[in-house]
C-alpha cells in the first residue's frame, strides 16, 4: 500500500472510530501532542484529551463521507486535505454539515499518527475560485 493509500485509509479508521466510540482506536490515531483547531476561531487550539472528550461524549456521528482526498508528503509528515460530510450532532444540537479538513500526520517507524486537524466550512465554487492557477 503506498503512502497516499495508507493516509486516505487512516482518515476513514479515525472517523469510524468516532462514529464507532471506540476509545482504543483512536488513542492508537491521535498523537500525544495533536490538537484540533476550527477557522471560528485560529487562536484556540484544543488539545487531544479534549477531542477526545467531546469525540466520546456527546458528539455523536451518524455518518460521514470524504470526497476530494489530496496527499502531499512533506516526510516525515503528510497533509492531506479534503471536502468532508457528516450528519452528527453534539448534545442534541445537529453538527450536519460539509467541511473542508486539512490533516498534519507524522510518520514515526511505519506508523502514522495525526498531529492537527483544522476545520473550516468551505468556499462555494465561483468564477474567481475556478479561474485561480489558471495562466492568462
Amino acid at each position: 500500500m503506498t503512502d497516499d493509500q495508507q493516509l486516505k485509509a487512516l482518515e476513514n479508521d479515525w472517523m469510524s472510530a468516532w462514529q464507532r466510540k471506540d476509545k482504543v482506536a483512536l488513542e492508537s490515531i491521535l498523537a500525544p501532542d495533536y490538537c484540533f483547531t476550527l477557522s471560528t476561531d485560529p487562536t484556540r487550539s484544543y488539545t487531544r484529551e479534549e477531542w477526545l472528550t467531546q469525540a466520546l461524549g456527546g458528539y455523536s456521528c451518524r455518518s460521514f463521507a470524504f470526497d476530494a482526498v489530496s496527499v502531499r508528503i512533506l516526510e516525515p509528515y503528510a497533509i492531506v486535505t479534503s471536502r468532508y460530510h457528516q450528519e452528527a450532532s453534539v448534545g442534541g444540537v445537529d453538527r450536519s454539515h460539509d467541511f473542508f479538513l486539512v490533516d498534519m500526520w507524522r510518520r514515526t517507524g511505519q506508523n502514522w499518527q495525526v498531529v492537527a486537524r483544522h476545520s473550516a466550512w468551505p468556499e462555494p465554487v465561483s468564477h474567481s475560485t475556478q479561474q485561480f492557477g489558471r495562466s492568462t
